[in-house]
């Protein structure tokens, strides 16, 4: 069966989300409009179901409650997480999740290697098992163990859980210049306070000055989770977000009244739907879609424009069975 654009806006209208129309009728008139390039105007009244308020702030933490991570929580119930980062809550709702130290995790430690000679590495890291390998299997701790005919000591914890890359490369200075005090010689080249790299990548965290700093050059929320969703979804986690967004632009409410001035701007219901898709979509939500755009003509399905070559071998079929 062919359908008609007409038809296919028709049939559009009486589904909120695109996995309902998916739904209906096999795909049909879903794939149809997509071939056809107009499936962006035929579901910009839908709703986006990632964004939609489906459960309160309660029923949210409660949700969270049942993970032990964030990741966990990520995987297993997407929607309840990504409601948690819109509505600015994901702190709340994972502040019961315990915290491991890894790249990202912020989680730091300073570490000793102490050998009988009196020389000692003071380090710092927030990925203990990889680095301590790396200690194991060459760099100068290995080289001095070697030296001395030695096996490489166990690493000695000297100061844990400190929580932001500042404070931890504070902490290590100040251990190198304790040690240094105390007598020994250390086999570290830098004066302390560099994190380093894992894998290539480089061991960093989300401060709230680099969060700020990023959030500055958006004019509004949509665009800074758009183009920079890493940073937002730190801003939410750790309570920046009031501070991080109070240069945006906010968004005016849809009145009935603005919804109807907008419309009566535009005659075509293509164009008005590109151009304001918020206000289409506020305006399906409240049952006045139909009503402000009334006035405005519908693109109809246009005949497919024959070559001269079909023409032809149409007219001669044509000679051929007439009696």
């Amino acid at each position: 069966m062919k359908y008609t654009n007409e038809e296919l806006l028709k049939s559009a209208q009486r589904f909120s989300s695109r996995q309902k129309w998916k739904d209906h009728d096999g795909r049909k008139e879903y794939q149809t409009a997509r071939a056809r390039g107009i499936l962006k105007e035929c579901t910009v009244h839908m709703i986006d179901q990632r964004t939609v308020r489906t459960y309160s702030d309660e029923e949210i933490i409660k949700r969270a409650k049942k993970f032990r991570s964030s990741t966990e929580w990520r995987q297993a119930d997407s929607i309840g997480y990504r409601q948690a980062v819109v509505h600015g809550i994901l702190h709340l709702c994972t502040i019961h999740m315990p915290r491991h130290a890894g790249i990202y995790s912020g989680i730091y430690q300073v570490y000793s290697y102490q050998f009988p000679d009196n020389v000692a590495y003071v380090g710092l890291t927030c990925v203990p098992e990889q680095r301590h390998e790396q200690h194991r299997t060459g760099g100068r701790v290995l080289a001095w163990a070697r030296h001395l005919g030695v096996p490489v000591p166990d690493p000695i914890i000297i100061q844990d859980q400190i929580m932001s890359p500042k404070d931890g490369q504070e902490a290590e200075c100040h251990w190198i210049e304790q040690f240094k005090s105390e007598g020994w010689t250390l086999l570290n080249k830098a004066n302390g306070g560099s994190i380093g790299r894992i894998g290539g990548v480089v061991i960093s965290k989300w401060t709230k000055e680099i969060v700020l700093d990023i959030a500055r050059q958006f004019h509004t929320v949509r665009d800074w989770i758009q183009f920079n969703s890493g940073s937002y979804a730190a801003a939410s986690k750790n309570g920046w977000l009031l501070e991080a967004t109070a240069h945006m632009i906010k968004p005016r409410p849809w009145t009935k009244q603005r919804m109807i001035q907008v419309a009566s701007q535009y005659t075509s219901v293509a164009e008005f739907c590109n151009e304001q898709a918020s206000c289409a979509v506020v305006a399906n939500r409240v049952g006045l879609y139909h009503e402000i755009t009334a006035h405005m003509t519908r693109k109809c399905h246009q005949p497919r424009k024959l070559s001269s070559r079909t023409i032809l071998a149409r007219q001669r079929t044509i000679q051929v069975v007439k009696p």
